[in-house]
């Protein structure tokens, strides 16, 4: 399964080579495809020529700046307009490109994530295969996936993204059983420096020393938890329905997972969480920026989640079952319309998070008709 390793960066990712390595000594074929900003250093150029000359034709580098993106997203104007400058959602150009250039799978990494599993890619090689696994069903209908992660403190902490009013540590009866699933998205775990919420990082911030499993557990249909943006592998069916809109803040990639969670339960699909782990070592944040960032995301992520499960869907696939969320008069649009608690700026914010989702259905669509028209100029070869 040829897969895409994309990422974000206003730095020189030499964090890369490792996954570079990771494929060529597995024999895994891959596209790296990494997307800068116009904060990113000039020497990110040389540094992916140089990546993509050490791996003689093993495994395609991809490099689009800001000029280069402005001449891809030529042919998707409407993206083009919604997506800011200087944020991390321009990762959506890498997975459009990935998806252009026919990749079956798609892992997005972060730019502090360091490799810990040495064969990193061929846990998203299972993904659309039907296999066993210890499933997750909680009668909460939430499920706590770092309870799996052993912090040094030994203290309890949640995921960022997950309901604020339910870390009381009360999750329900929670049972496990072994049956077959069918993965379209898997999200590997952290050490180090977690994927936590600000509010955590300012009073307990906890350092992650071991995964107290030895593989990877599905969420039953109906539990659910938050995945993330990095380190996270998702099928090539499912990137219609993945949109990280850039106007909610820091829970663009969560709210985008608890879409994903939705269609996955009505179509019978599962999310996978565990391998493989990278150890975070994470940029430099103001952790105050982050909580106001998350300031709203928090205060509606029960409410949007709650308006997810009472949608009724009827769609086979995620094209048509993002439509019918996220569509012209569906049931997202009329709950913001007809919600008289929201704020002018949250139901400014979602409206902006719907009609993200229009715009990416446009470029997809797009994107759907062709395969590798032109993505190949944005190809570092081997020769540099």
């Amino acid at each position: 399964m040829r897969t895409a390793l994309v990422t974000t960066t206003i730095h020189v990712p030499e964090l890369l080579s490792d996954y570079a390595r990771s494929a060529m000594e597995h024999g895994r074929e891959i596209d790296i495809i990494v997307v800068g900003d116009k904060k990113s250093p000039p020497e990110t150029v040389d540094y992916l020529k140089s990546l993509a000359r050490e791996g003689s034709g093993a495994y395609r580098v991809f490099y689009l700046g800001a000029p280069e993106q402005e001449r891809y997203l030529q042919d998707f104007p409407q993206l083009a307009e919604h997506l800011p400058w200087n944020c991390i959602q321009r990762r959506q150009v890498a997975i459009l490109l990935a998806y252009e250039l026919g990749n079956e799978v798609m892992i997005t990494i972060d730019d502090d994530n360091f490799l810990v599993d040495e064969d990193f890619f061929k846990y998203g090689t299972r993904l659309g295969t039907r296999t066993e696994a210890d499933v997750v069903d909680s009668a909460s209908h939430w499920f706590n996936i770092c309870s799996y992660l052993e912090d040094e403190t030994g203290r309890a902490f949640f995921p960022r993204g997950y309901p604020v009013t339910l870390r009381d540590g009360e999750q329900g009866a929670v049972s496990i059983q072994r049956r077959v699933v069918r993965p379209v998205v898997n999200a590997g775990l952290w050490l180090g420096d977690p994927d936590i919420d600000a509010v955590t990082r300012l009073a307990c911030p906890p350092n992650v020393v071991g995964y107290l499993r030895s593989d990877n557990f599905a969420l039953g249909n109906g539990t659910w938890a938050p995945f993330n943006s990095q380190n996270t592998a998702l099928l090539r069916e499912v990137l219609p329905a993945y949109f990280m809109g850039p106007f909610v803040g820091r829970y663009d990639d969560i709210w985008g997972s608890y879409v994903i969670l939705r269609i996955a339960d009505h179509l019978g699909d599962s999310v996978t969480f565990g391998h493989p782990l990278v150890r975070q070592v994470r940029n430099e944040h103001d952790l105050f920026v982050d909580l106001g960032l998350e300031k709203m995301g928090m205060q509606l992520t029960e409410k949007f989640t709650a308006w997810l499960r009472e949608c009724t869907l009827v769609g086979t696939d995620y094209r048509a079952c993002i439509h019918e969320l996220m569509g012209a008069g569906g049931p997202i649009e009329r709950q913001v319309s007809s919600d008289s608690s929201l704020t002018d700026e949250q139901r400014r914010s979602l409206t902006q998070f719907i009609d993200g989702y229009r715009v990416w259905e446009s470029a997809m669509e797009v994107c759907s008709g062709r395969t590798d028209a032109g993505a190949e100029r944005f190809e570092l070869n081997s020769q540099g």
